[in-house]
């Protein structure tokens, strides 16, 4: 893989780093209120989220009404920089009205008292809170880890059997202007993809080429597959945060066996860690990866401390994991009901079992959706 041209890059620093922070800055501030550190963490894996669900909501109904993709990416355009915006806008709302109705008093005091308590965090005067250089060492291994994994690769691609079929769905959207109208392998006109027309990915694959000015197959393999990679690491690095607590070194620790058990899990075809590493830029190995994780994560964090700023992640994640597979619509739902039925069994609490039970209506209703898609075609 080659070098890039410098507009070139501004324009994928623009799609993978700018703006999901700015779309995830809302949610991260509202966290930051309960969980302290990790803002940036926490705008950047949580943007990703909302930028998967955002696209998922908007792009299902061009693909059932076999809409053009050009027209969609008007729409998709407008409606993220706008989501991006109002994210934005809403965080520094935020910020302003804490700091103006609380700035030495008891609400400011009861704040910092919910995030000395939050997992993760601690006080100058906690010893097993305190980032020591240990700590900061850790995590610089864990970070030029990451980079030298990305690096690698961004100029070592693996090409996957299956992308006969992603990429060259994702190539044919650009080229065709439909959406899972024609077959992948021929090329010839279809009719609707039912299996696949409610994960877009590979039409988000082919979004981010248009936007960044380069081919699909160079958006999945150069750079999706190296930002996706960073997101799952940032995913468990907030699960070990949850897992652990104010035991900080461990959390690094964490990140760093967990990378070890991803570059030694190669053992078949079909580990997530392989998926992870030969073919980031599909749907099952972001689900397996990325959702599930994040899942985990937030599900902890609600039986924790309930909050509803959770219960709104986890609706979105539920339509972000529908973006990256269409099994999703089980798989996560199973999950969801197994929390739901543990919040019921273990202490009958009801709020958190409502809470959970809800956040399987998306899944729910893009599951009738794909039932009537199978009965129309």
């Amino acid at each position: 893989m080659g070098v890039l041209p410098f507009e070139t890059v501004l324009r994928i620093v623009g799609v993978i780093v700018i703006l999901p922070l700015m779309c995830g800055t809302f949610f991260a501030t509202c966290l930051r209120r309960y969980e302290g550190r990790g803002f940036f963490l926490n705008a950047w894996l949580f943007g990703w989220i909302v930028v998967f669900a955002l696209f998922e909501l908007i792009c299902t109904p061009y693909v059932v009404t076999l809409q053009r993709f050009s027209s969609f990416c008007r729409v998709f355009d407008v409606s993220v920089i706008a989501a991006a915006l109002i994210s934005v806008a809403a965080g520094i709302f935020i910020l302003a009205k804490r700091k103006k109705t609380a700035p030495d008093g008891e609400e400011r005091s009861e704040s910092d008292a919910n995030r000395r308590k939050a997992p993760g965090n601690g006080t100058s005067t906690d010893p097993a809170g305190k980032m020591t250089w240990q700590v900061w060492l850790l995590w610089g291994l864990v970070i030029v880890s990451v980079i030298a994994q990305m690096v690698f690769f961004y100029f070592n691609n693996h090409m996957n059997g299956d992308d006969s079929y992603y990429i060259a769905q994702s190539v044919i959207t650009d080229l065709m202007d439909t959406m899972y109208q024609r077959d992948a392998y021929t090329g010839s006109p279809m009719g609707l993809d039912v299996r696949h027309a409610l994960s877009v990915l590979p039409v988000f694959v082919t979004w981010v080429g248009r936007v960044c000015g380069i081919h699909a197959a160079t958006a999945a393999h150069a750079i999706l597959g190296p930002a996706l990679l960073a997101v799952c690491y940032g995913g468990y690095a907030l699960l070990g945060k949850a897992l652990f607590g104010k035991k900080r070194t461990m959390v690094p620790l964490f990140v760093l066996l967990v990378q070890i058990w991803y570059l030694w899990g190669n053992v078949s075809i079909y580990t997530p860690e392989t998926f992870l590493y030969t073919r980031t830029w599909q749907g099952k190995a972001v689900f397996a990866n990325i959702i599930l994780p994040l899942a985990f994560y937030l599900l902890h964090r609600l039986f924790t401390e309930w909050k509803s700023i959770y219960i709104v992640l986890l609706l979105l994640l539920s339509v972000a994991g529908i973006f990256t597979t269409t099994a999703s619509v089980y798989l996560l739902s199973m999950l969801y009901g197994i929390a739901a039925l543990y919040c019921l069994i273990m202490g009958r609490q009801w709020k958190k079992f409502i809470s959970v039970a809800v956040c399987v209506v998306p899944a729910f209703l893009y599951g009738l959706i794909y039932v009537w898609l199978l009965r129309t075609w």
